[in-house]
């Protein structure tokens, strides 16, 4: 949000232009609490509430009521004459009206991800839902499957957080489930350049690789295996030890690695993993790093 906009959504707090959308019901823990904490948690919840709304709607925002302490979701409203869509939005319509459908709307379709993500984390608990695939699967044309991958990252969040609307009320998070990812069905071939090792908390770290599109055969690939950007992979194999050996000599002679992967859905982050199975050309890639070392030190 850059400054000039800032400034007008302030003046339009200031002075009242916005409808409610979503508004925590807020529950106050006990006792004194250091204030750097209270802040934390503030970033904890509003960072919950954006989750479950849409980025393309620049004038919902995420607010805090400093006297309540509350949260909220607000549609802050538009310049006037904007467009009426309970008439089809064939007619110009009060800046509020508008900011009220928008609302409506964006609210609704919470509510609708909602009912679906209870019932899906009910699902995968008692085991049948086990794949990725099979959740994408359930869930409804009319859900927004951002919003719907949200609820189900937020219920495994330690704190419930209850939000309500004019069409009722929405508990979140404070479940507790044994499973943390759905794998993937079925497994993908891709073939990928390597960028390098990344260091982080598992044991071999993960890798930097950037996906080949072009050499994609399988027409279920899915999107996220289908990107062109710089993506990281944590690997999974018979001895990742030798594995990311295997990777860096691909990237040090510039030899592309063909790579058995499968996608795990981290259910706590909402997002997916992608899981290297097992390097299928070992033996070019060392056929390669081989030609690049002798290449490297002959002489004329």
């Amino acid at each position: 949000m850059n400054s000039e906009l800032r400034k007008i959504i302030e003046e339009k707090l200031r002075t009242g232009q916005y409808c409610e959308a979503l508004i925590e019901e807020r529950v106050d823990p006990p006792g004194w609490r250091l204030r750097s904490q209270v802040h934390a948690d503030e970033a904890v919840r509003e960072s919950r509430i954006r989750s479950l709304l849409p980025a393309s709607d620049k004038q919902l925002v995420v607010a805090l009521n400093p006297s309540t302490g509350v949260i909220g979701a607000l549609e802050i409203f538009g310049e006037a004459p904007t467009i009426d869509f309970d008439k089809g939005g064939t007619s110009p319509a009060p800046a509020g009206t508008v900011a009220t459908q928008l609302a409506e709307i964006h609210t609704r379709r919470v509510h609708a991800a909602h009912a679906w993500s209870s019932d899906a984390i009910d699902a995968i608990a008692d085991g049948r839902i086990k794949f990725y695939e099979d959740l994408v699967k359930t869930i409804p044309p009319d859900v927004d499957t951002q919003i719907a991958q949200a609820l189900v990252a937020d219920a495994s969040q330690p704190e419930s957080i209850s939000l309500r609307s004019k069409f009722g009320r929405i508990t979140s998070g404070g479940k507790t489930l044994s499973i943390t990812k759905l794998p993937s069905r079925k497994t993908y071939r891709i073939w990928v350049d390597v960028r390098g090792a990344d260091k982080d908390a598992r044991p071999n770290g993960t890798v930097t690789v950037k996906i080949d599109p072009t050499r994609i055969t399988d027409t279920d690939t899915p999107p996220a295996l289908r990107s062109s950007d710089r993506l990281k992979v944590a690997l999974q194999t018979r001895d990742d030890s030798r594995s990311i050996s295997v990777l860096l000599l691909a990237g040090s002679c510039n030899a592309q690695a063909e790579l058995e992967v499968r996608l795990d859905y981290l259910l706590a982050d909402g997002r997916t993993e992608i899981v290297v199975n097992k390097i299928l050309n070992e033996a070019s890639i060392a056929k390669a790093y081989t030609e690049a070392l002798r290449d490297l030190f002959s002489t004329d």
